[in-house]
Order: structure tokens, then sequence, then C-alpha cells
């Protein structure tokens, strides 16, 4: 029996844009005469192809499709996995040119920053501490303005000399 695209979405259960879509993409529903709509060829295709139905059915409702999202999931992984190898491939590229940095003498190796650090505080902190033996005698009988203008020479003459080392 010949059915209209309506009458068969009702005898089959579907909507009948579905079976449309479905048409579109190739599914045999057509009556032997082409003519109509066959019933019994549309729930044979339909039950052999669940799952596109399902997935057809879903995004229908909700927007979403499995197919769609697995492919949406697959591109993402693809893009993750570039995006990690010009990662990986740019930090290479900086390791090179550290080690080149290195050969030419243009870096220099963290202990021995650290050791000249340690020799500017200790000569600093020395400097400071000797103020305290040389100031005394400078400041005797002086006024409080000039002990200060006295106090801040011998502080600017210190860190003008350690900012030099």
């Amino acid at each position: 029996m010949e059915h209209t695209l309506e009458a068969l979405a009702q005898a089959v259960g579907y909507d009948p844009d579905l079976l449309r879509r479905l048409l579109a993409e190739g599914a045999p529903f057509r009556s032997a005469t082409g003519r109509g709509f066959s019933k019994t060829r549309t729930e044979r295709w339909l039950r052999k192809n669940r799952e596109r139905v399902q997935e057809l059915t879903t995004l229908r409702e909700t927007g979403d499709s499995p197919a769609l999202d697995a492919e949406v999931d697959r591109d993402e992984a693809i893009g993750a996995a570039r995006q990690a190898l010009i990662r990986q491939r740019r930090v290479r590229a900086e390791m090179d040119e550290l080690k080149l940095r290195r050969l030419k003498g243009e870096l220099i190796h963290v202990a021995e920053v650290q050791r000249r650090d340690i020799a500017r505080i200790q000569a600093t902190k020395r400097a400071l501490l000797g103020l305290v033996r040389s100031l005394p005698p400078a400041l005797e009988g002086l006024r409080a303005q000039e002990m200060g203008a006295v106090l801040e020479k011998a502080v600017r003459n210190l860190l003008t000399r350690f900012s030099n080392m």
C-alpha cells in the first residue's frame, strides 16, 4: 500500500520532517511504483538504521548530536595535539638557544651570581657597620641639622660606592 509522506510518518510514528531528512540522505522509503511511500520498506529501514534515526531525533529535540559531538571532540583533540606539538617545539628551541648562549659565555651560572650577591651584601654590611666607628668623631659638636647632613652624605657615598659593584 502506498502512503503520502504525512500518512507514512503517522503510520510509523515519526515526524514528517525527520522522514524528509532521511529521504534527502538516501533512505529508500518510496514504493516500488515510485509514486508513494511503502510502510514496510520504511519500517525495515528504520529498524536497520536505528542509530541514525535516534541521532536525528535527538538532534531535532535537543540540538545535540552524538555524531557531531564526537566529531567536535575529535577536532578538539587534534587541535590540542597540535598545540602540544607547537609548545614542545618552542621549548626545544628555547633550550637550544640557552645552550648556545651558555657556550658563547653570555650566561652566568646561578651559583656564580649567588656568590657575587653574597659578597656584595657582606661588603655593604661591613661598610654600614663601619659608619658606627667613623661618624661619631665627625658628628661631635654639631647641631642636629648639621649631623643630619653629615649622616646623609656618608650614606649616599656608601650607596654610590655599592651601586657600581
